[in-house]
């Protein structure tokens, strides 16, 4: 999946393909929830990567699986590298996170590809 499923979604709904518009939504969905690694566990690390667009350069930014107020699974942002006129942007996983999913908007929004999910210190997906 070199697109999110969100990307390829919206793809085929500019085509008006409905069936290719919910394949790549529940697609993604699936392949989430069917990696060995999953679910998300607390202290678990992931960094996004978005290559350079625009006037945007390369950056990134690091989140950690913590357990939020209610007890639920969540991200926290740890560290980023967005410009400082961009900074804002950084942490948006992290304000708009699935609870107890917490890698679930990040998979469907910036895509497998652009992720590295480390546990224990060892990387358990790499960008695939």
């Amino acid at each position: 999946m070199d697109e999110s499923p969100v990307f390829q979604s919206e793809a085929a709904k500019a085509r008006r393909d409905l069936a290719g518009e919910l394949s790549a939504l529940t697609d993604g969905e699936h392949s989430l929830h069917g990696a060995e690694w999953y679910p998300a566990r607390i202290g678990d690390v992931l960094t996004i990567r978005y290559a350079a667009g625009g006037s945007v350069p390369a950056c990134e930014e690091t989140y950690e699986v913590v357990k939020g107020e209610f007890g639920e699974l969540t991200l926290t942002l740890r560290s980023h590298t967005f410009p400082k006129w961009f900074a804002g942007s950084a942490g948006a996983y992290a304000r708009e996170c699935t609870p107890d999913d917490p890698f679930f908007g990040p998979w469907m929004e910036a895509g497998p590809r652009k992720m590295t999910i480390a546990r224990n210190g060892t990387v358990v997906h790499g960008g695939s």
